[in-house]
């Protein structure tokens, strides 16, 4: 600071050639000596919090010229917890810095994976071992501080990844990003939710990178990368349903994990929404670069869930479903994208990909729960389908034979008795399965209208039987009217066949047209008079009124 009439105002001093050798340089050295000797603790904790205070405005060129995040990596491995703590948030700070141009954009990044061999890199990777349950006791005293530790590596590898190597237009700058590419892997798997969540996020930016996704190194590690996601979001499923039972058992719930989090309650949200949400980002992004390989991949991995010998695991099956949803969804994407873009590599390999799908749309149909919640997120799934059941796959048998499937399976849980102990859940699966039927009329009418004699006796029927809810009847007239108006048919024919099934609401709106004409004959049309006297006899308890 320099004094002025105005008082002290504070002066920049720009960094220049052979100015490098200053104050800040002059601590590391200092710190890094002292590290050696592993002697005064506290002189080397006031050292680095000294030049952490500095990071946030450093200047880049400084930070590169100083050689500092090689020179603080090196601390990482000092045996004091405050040490090694301070130094990680020292390397955040500067992991968060970006360049602005030229050099400066990969400068951040090549300073810790390349620089002197990627000494910065192998200094974090070999600290964050030392966190891991095989080493953390022989490393740390306190267990939730080596926790702590492992998310502040962590979160200085997804700043790399996401900010730096994966920034937009960016090219590849390292020269061995194999090595940058095993690390954020191991992370990846790390089973402590709070630092695995934090570089899965940095992978969907990685996937999604055009540039990036197509690298030998990153694309050889989409199999396992793969086998990994979808073995995590099984994980955290079950770990969702531990929880929601207040169980810990078996090892699904790390109680460590828990501590940070002020309930049970909040940590199922944290596992249901935020590291699913991301899990599955990856599996969609994965099968939007490689459809073919990618239904090769997951293929094995959610077959074997749905076995009858595995209709107990609820949780393990609700994921399998979500994932089955999102990858179709994502190959039926790609497949319009690719025909309205003309991109015919990726058409091929969605073609591709179609044969072994059917295989897993018959295991998924033919799949039998006995819990009705089950039951309707399988009902949720089956419209996700239609992305092997649009006109142009329905010459083959594999497309033929599915379509029944899922419209036996459909029709099978639209009846149900109208009173019992499950009569709730049962009304709650016949919704779900008209709903399931609109779904499909509005993706595929014209897939559906090859069958629509058939489809209109079975509506029709359902509709005559007396132990078919009202709600289940209009839902499949909607399915019904749905199917016609999406059709690619002409006005005159749709409205022909939209004619049987229009006229009987219009004939019943005739009926009515009294009691909406006549507030009193309303009321009555509502039963609200019956349910007064029946309250005033005592039949009814005044919950039930």
């Amino acid at each position: 600071a320099a004094e002025s009439s105005g008082g002290k105002q504070a002066t920049l001093i720009v960094l220049e050639p052979g100015n490098e050798d200053g104050w800040i340089l002059r601590w590391a050295q200092h710190a890094g000596e002292l590290a050696q000797q592993q002697q005064n603790e506290p002189m080397l904790l006031l050292l680095v919090n000294t030049i952490t205070t500095y990071l946030e405005w450093m200047p880049i060129k400084a930070v590169v010229a100083t050689d500092l995040v090689p020179r603080l990596a090196a601390l990482l491995s000092v045996r004091s917890d405050q040490v090694r703590q301070q130094v990680a948030t020292a390397l955040e700070i500067i992991s968060r810095r970006i360049g602005q141009a030229g050099d400066e954009r990969d400068a951040i990044l090549l300073q810790f994976v390349e620089l002197n061999d990627g000494a910065a890199l192998s200094a974090i990777a070999h600290a964050y071992a030392t966190t891991l349950s095989a080493q953390v006791d022989e490393h740390w005293d306190d267990a939730s501080d080596a926790l702590k530790f492992a998310c502040s590596l962590a979160q200085i590898c997804a700043n790399l990844a996401s900010l730096h190597w994966a920034r937009k237009n960016a090219q590849n700058p390292m020269t061995h990003p194999e090595r940058f590419i095993e690390l954020l892997m191991a992370m990846s798997r790390d089973p402590r939710y709070s630092v695995s969540v934090l570089v899965l996020g940095s992978w969907t930016t990685i996937v999604r990178h055009s540039s990036l996704s197509r690298l030998p190194q990153v694309t050889a590690v989409f199999s396992a990368l793969t086998e990994y996601t979808t073995e995590a979001i099984f994980q955290v499923c079950r770990a969702a349903q531990a929880l929601a039972v207040k169980s810990q058992t078996d090892g699904i719930v790390d109680e460590t994990d828990m501590d940070q989090f002020d309930s049970a309650a909040e940590f199922r949200v944290f596992l249901t929404s935020e590291v699913r949400r991301r899990l599955v980002n990856i599996v969609r992004d994965m099968c939007n670069i490689d459809p073919a390989g990618f239904v090769g991949w997951i293929l094995p991995l959610l077959l074997p869930v749905f076995s009858p010998e595995n209709s107990s695991n609820a949780s393990v099956i609700e994921a399998a479903f979500m994932i089955v949803d999102a990858v179709l969804t994502t190959l039926d994407d790609a497949e319009q994208r690719a025909l309205s873009e003309g991109d015919e590599d990726i058409a091929a390999q969605v073609r591709q990909a179609r044969a072994p799908c059917y295989q897993l749309g018959h295991r998924v149909v033919e799949f039998s729960a006995n819990d009705p919640h089950m039951v309707v997120r399988q009902l949720q799934t089956l419209p996700s389908f239609a992305f092997l059941l649009r006109p142009a796959a329905m010459d083959s048998d594999e497309a033929r034979a599915l379509l029944m499937a899922i419209l036996q399976k459909c029709a099978a849980t639209l009846k149900h008795p109208l009173d019992g102990p499950n009569v709730r859940d049962l009304r709650l699966v016949a919704r779900r399965s008209t709903a399931a039927l609109v779904r499909l009329a509005i993706a595929i009418p014209d897939s559906l209208m090859m069958i629509y004699a058939d489809l209109s006796q079975l509506v029709q029927s359902h509709i005559a039987d007396p132990d078919v809810t009202r709600t289940v009847k209009g839902h499949l007239s909607e399915f019904q009217l749905a199917l016609i108006a999406g059709a690619s048919r002409t006005l005159a024919e749709r409205k022909q066949l939209a004619q049987p099934v229009v006229q009987p609401i219009i004939d019943a709106l005739h009926e009515l047209m009294p009691a909406l004409q006549s507030p009193t004959e309303f009321i009555t049309l509502l039963g609200l008079p019956a349910l007064d006297q029946a309250y005033a006899q005592g039949s009814i308890s005044p919950d039930i009124r």
